[in-house]
């Protein structure tokens, strides 16, 4: 078995996130996905820099069809999110809304703060962690037993 950086796309996106600011607004697809989120959140030890969530309410499997739509919830969602809560970072919690429909920085000329590419970070943190030799904690992860 190789250990490589295993290296998920929400959890590295909220931690960097939290790194920049402590005033995080969070984009979901779906207000049913909010609990769950909210749960990985509190694990991942990043639940107090996240101010709300918001979602666009249009599933994933429906995106690419409704992309006008997405865009537009995604802006009145975030911009609730600046407004009403001082949401310094938009984080999206899902990589086809950005950067696969959408790029960060096209949003972020609307709403003037920045917003977050999950899949830029958590592939930017896996090549950062090959680099430095690092890899996963042999405790916290252990191997499974060789056959």
């Amino acid at each position: 078995m190789i250990r490589i950086p295993m290296i998920g796309a929400g959890q590295s996106v909220l931690h960097l996130g939290a790194q920049l600011s402590n005033r995080l607004g969070v984009i979901a697809y779906e207000d049913k996905s909010i609990p769950f989120m909210r749960k990985q959140m509190h694990a991942w030890r990043v639940a107090d820099s996240v101010v709300g969530i918001r979602s666009v309410e249009i599933p994933l499997p429906e995106s690419t069809k409704n992309r006008d739509a997405i865009r537009e919830r995604f802006i009145q969602s975030a911009r609730e999110l600046i407004d009403n809560h001082d949401a310094e970072i938009i984080v999206p919690m899902g990589v086809t809304m950005v950067p696969v429909q959408y790029a960060a920085q096209e949003f972020e000329k609307e709403l003037r703060v920045p917003v977050m590419d999950a899949l830029k970070t958590s592939i930017q943190t896996a090549e950062m962690l090959v680099r430095m030799g690092l890899t996963h904690s042999n405790k916290t992860y252990p191997r499974p037993p060789a056959n």
